[in-house]
């Protein structure tokens, strides 16, 4: 997607602060999953992962 025109600031702002939203709830997950899962729930997923891509 090229722009055509430039964005409005606060077009980019907008477009700023919801990157970085989705940037730390993805980091949130991440860690909470951390804590959650364990050693087996781990592999288990991994394994599932495998069977479903080839």
């Amino acid at each position: 997607m090229f722009l055509t025109h430039p964005l409005h600031p606060l077009q980019n702002q907008l477009l700023t602060s919801a990157a970085n939203i989705r940037y730390q709830i993805r980091k949130t997950y991440k860690n909470n999953n951390k804590k959650i899962l364990t050693e087996t729930d781990r592999r288990a997923r991994i394994g599932a992962t495998k069977l479903l891509i080839p």
